[in-house]
């Protein structure tokens, strides 16, 4: 049976628009992490739309319920050189010796136990 008023259903006529909307967020999102240099270029980006359709005993009405997922590759790793000693049993930093491999990788040393003493003895 054909109505005059009625239009098609589609995913803009779910929750007047509401799903579309959120279906397009989550595009938009996968989109803005494509270009994000902290994630992997190569990595799958999957907006999914789930729709679960019910419809009632004389089959004139439905409940339509819907969820707009994202899922987004992780971060890249990263690694970095952190000192760490112990006093009391318990584990501190100490300041000022904090090392990134990039420091390393110039030919810059580790900080030692000794080069510590040896800022504080200077410092002192």
């Amino acid at each position: 049976m054909e109505y005059s008023h009625s239009i098609e259903a589609g995913l803009e006529t779910i929750s007047h628009g509401e799903l579309l909307a959120q279906a397009n967020e989550k595009i938009a999102e996968a989109i803005a992490n494509c270009v994000d240099p902290n994630t992997k270029a190569e990595a799958t980006r999957t907006v999914s739309i789930k729709l679960t359709i019910k419809p009632n005993e004389r089959r004139e009405k439905a409940i339509i319920a819907y969820q707009v997922d994202l899922k987004l590759p992780s971060d890249t790793t990263g690694e970095d050189v952190l000192s760490i000693r112990q006093n009391d049993g318990r584990g501190y930093v100490p300041r000022g010796e904090q090392l990134d491999l990039d420091a390393l990788a110039n030919g810059d040393e580790a900080p030692t136990e000794l080069d510590g003493a040896r800022k504080e003895k200077q410092n002192g």
